[in-house]
This record gives structure tokens, C-alpha cells and sequence, in this order.
């Protein structure tokens, strides 16, 4: 899932339209995410960097996204029709963490998932819309991550 991140997220969140690769570079990668949002909310559009991490550790896995520094990504890589189109989104920071889980003979029988996202979806968001599609968008990621199959 961590590292096909950009499909795999397409496939097994249901708000999420399209994942772009904008850039790459050695340490990092430009991505624009296109969200669906329910009647009468807009759509929103998200740029940030993502950072892979695999084996940080022995098979410990980390992917982060955030948005610090992304402003010549939103220069070159946004339009005035998306403009139009979409709401800009602003992911400060979202970050899956996969760490093993050891039996007493040092087996791997498990792993241990941590999941972080604080942003600002942007735009104005009805109270009903933000007590029912963040709390169940966060299950429904972490979900999709453990049955995620390529």
C-alpha cells in the first residue's frame, strides 16, 4: 500500500477521484490529490509531498504527507479551471506508521498501525458533513490499508 500509495489510495478510499504524481526528486514527491465530497459541499483539491520511508528501521514503514513547502508545487501545477473547480485543501500533516509486532521468540506475528491527519479541508463545511464523513474517512483509510491487496 505504502509504496503504490497513489493508486492503492485511489482504489480504497471512496472520496478520493484521482491521485497525480507532480514531481520526484531523491527525498520526496509532489502529489495532487482530487477528493469527492457530498451534495451540496465542493469538491477539493489537495498538493503536498509525500515522503516514503520504507525499512527506517527493520520492517518498519512510514509515509508522510504534508504540505510545508509546496507553493512552487500549487505555481506550476494548478490552473484556473481547477481553480474554478475545486477547493483547496491543506493536508499540515498525515502520516501512516507501520511498525512490526514480535512474539516472545522474536517472530513477527502482527503489526502495529498508527495513522495521523491534521489539515483544513477548505471552504466552508457544513457541521454535519465534518461529524460524518471525517471520523468514517479516517476508518474507512485505515481500512482500505489493511485490505489492500496489489
Amino acid at each position: 500500500f505504502l509504496e503504490n500509495f497513489n493508486e492503492a489510495f485511489a482504489q480504497v478510499d471512496p472520496m478520493v477521484k484521482e491521485v497525480r504524481q507532480l514531481e520526484k526528486d531523491t527525498h520526496r514527491e509532489g502529489v495532487k490529490a482530487f477528493l469527492k465530497f457530498p451534495y451540496p459541499v465542493a469538491d477539493r483539491m489537495m498538493v503536498h509531498f509525500k515522503y516514503l520511508r520504507m525499512n527506517r528501521n527493520k520492517d518498519e514503514h512510514m509515509l508522510i504527507l504534508s504540505e510545508r513547502g509546496n507553493q512552487h508545487l500549487l505555481d506550476q501545477h494548478s490552473d484556473a479551471e481547477e481553480t474554478k473547480k475545486y477547493v483547496l485543501g491543506r493536508v499540515f500533516l498525515c502520516a501512516y506508521w507501520v511498525r512490526p509486532v514480535h512474539d516472545e521468540q522474536n517472530k513477527i506475528i502482527g503489526s502495529n498501525i498508527r495513522y495521523l491527519f491534521n489539515g483544513d479541508v477548505g471552504g466552508s463545511m457544513p457541521k454535519w458533513v465534518q461529524s460524518q464523513v471525517g471520523p468514517k474517512n479516517a476508518l474507512e483509510s485505515l481500512r482500505g490499508f489493511i485490505g489492500y491487496k496489489q
